[in-house]
């Protein structure tokens, strides 16, 4: 992983691109016991219903993230500056 070379909000940032860049935000349990093709398939319709989530982990003073998270949240940042001014 490389060195922290950015600050966001007073956090060190650090790009991983072994993290995921999204989750689903809800799954079947593993513990339900269902056929793969079964499992795939609600799987599927909760992501359509529900969407996924970004993930970032957060320590005590390090945000970790994917780098192309990082890259739209900057991109963020830009429009949100130009807007105001």
């Amino acid at each position: 992983m490389k060195r922290a070379i950015q600050k966001l909000n007073g956090f060190d940032v650090f790009e991983n691109p072994w993290m995921d860049e999204v989750v689903p935000t809800i799954q079947l349990s593993e513990k339900v016991n269902v056929s793969p093709e079964f499992r795939k398939k609600v799987n599927k319709w909760y992501e359509e219903m529900f969407g996924h989530k970004v993930v970032i982990f957060k320590t005590q003073d390090a945000l970790f993230m994917h780098p192309n998270t990082l890259r739209k949240i900057k991109q963020g940042i830009n429009e949100q500056e130009k807007r105001i001014g």
